[in-house]
């Protein structure tokens, strides 16, 4: 069963830098039964720092890096880390 996906959610992948709203769409809908967010940040499509920034403002709270080797950033007490 696909739902339509809202348009907050097309409004922050587009904030991430997904280029179009058609293909923040078809990416919101998109689950291959995994993680919505690992699935988003594979795609290519998202810049992960925007991405933060873009969850961060729309839940009124603050991003935080909190280790510049590996560009680890913490949001809602989860800590994304990609090493270089």
């Amino acid at each position: 069963m696909n739902t339509a996906p809202s348009q907050s959610l097309i409004n922050l992948l587009l904030e991430s830098g997904v280029p179009s709203s058609e293909e923040a769409a078809q990416l919101a809908t998109n689950l291959n039964g995994g993680s919505w967010v690992n699935q988003v940040l594979d795609s290519g499509k998202v810049d992960e720092q925007r991405f933060l920034g873009a969850i961060g403002k729309f839940f009124r709270v603050s991003i935080v890096s909190i280790d510049a080797s590996c560009r680890a950033v913490s949001c809602f007490n989860i800590t994304f880390c990609q090493s270089r």
